[in-house]
């Protein structure tokens, strides 16, 4: 599957399970890339204390600009599978697959926990 094929089934996947404005709500979608972010280095043992070391770093420079900083969560994606003999379009393919077959209301539950922690959006329109 190409790239904008993917991203366009990936979104229309999320306006499915959470609603049009989860998906287009800019905080909402980095947060979830925070998070898989996070939950990666946990897998991989970073602690939190040097995950807050390089949140501390990061928030100490001046914000950069999302198309470019986004293009580096891909080039770092790309460099961390390699470094772990993974072929990420492989997998990323494996994960949408698995994504799709979830009935919605895992997901629901799963943001809701989320929405009640204060660390996303609700799936009611605002």
């Amino acid at each position: 599957m190409n790239s904008a094929t993917r991203q366009n089934n990936v979104a229309r996947w999320v306006e499915s399970r959470f609603g049009p404005h989860v998906q287009n709500d800019r905080r909402e979608r980095a947060m979830r890339v925070l998070e898989e972010a996070i939950e990666l280095a946990q897998a991989i043992g970073i602690s939190i204390f040097d995950a807050g070391k390089l949140v501390e770093h990061v928030y100490a420079r001046p914000a950069g600009d999302a198309d470019q900083e986004l293009a580096g969560v891909g080039v770092t994606s790309l460099a961390m599978a390699q470094c772990l003999g993974i072929d990420l379009e492989e997998v990323i393919d494996l994960e949408i697959d698995r994504i799709f077959l979830l009935p919605p209301d895992h997901f629901k539950r799963r943001q809701q926990v989320k929405v009640d922690a204060g660390v996303a959006c609700s799936m009611e329109a605002k």
